[in-house]
């Protein structure tokens, strides 16, 4: 549905970007998780990405540092620093 609505507005697909956590993360079971993110680049160029706090859906502050969503796939339950995960911008990184 979202990929037509973008075709009609005349915008592009959106595009998996992949970046590196910055802290470990853990959840609760073989879930699908789209998370509140912040992504930026670092000092040497590289992009990563913090895990907000607040991720609980009555939970809408955290969306004014929001930048990104983060997927965190069913596959997987931990997930280290360092380790590059998925995410969709939801505006210009800077």
């Amino acid at each position: 549905m979202m990929q037509l609505l973008r075709r009609l507005l005349g915008l592009a697909d959106e595009a998996p970007t992949f970046a590196r956590l910055k802290t470990s993360y853990s959840k609760k079971g073989p879930l699908r998780l789209f998370l509140k993110a912040r992504a930026q680049l670092t000092a040497d160029g590289t992009l990563e990405i913090k895990l907000l706090a607040g991720q609980e859906s009555f939970k809408i502050a955290p969306l004014l540092q929001t930048n990104a969503w983060a997927i965190l796939d069913e596959t997987a339950t931990d997930y280290s620093a360092g380790q590059a995960i998925t995410f969709y911008p939801t505006r210009l990184l800077a």
